[in-house]
């Protein structure tokens, strides 16, 4: 699994370089253009409107946090 952040309207992954692996979801999602690659840190967690879990076999799964961890 990868994670996936909605930050602005624009949906930011980490680029497979950061040490993550590069899903087929993830990886079709930004061939498409409908993601983009970008360096996150923590601290973007909190400017998120959503975060996902996504995968291939699931797609995209919301993440909740609690409200006091944003």
């Amino acid at each position: 699994a990868n994670l996936a952040l909605l930050i602005d309207g624009e949906i930011l992954t980490p680029p497979v370089g950061c040490g993550l692996l590069n899903g087929t979801f993830r990886d079709e999602c930004v061939a498409r253009g409908e993601w983009r690659e970008c360096v996150l840190r923590p601290e973007d967690l909190r400017r998120a409107s959503r975060i996902g879990w996504v995968n291939g076999v699931r797609g995209w799964v919301d993440v909740l946090m609690d409200i006091d961890e944003r």
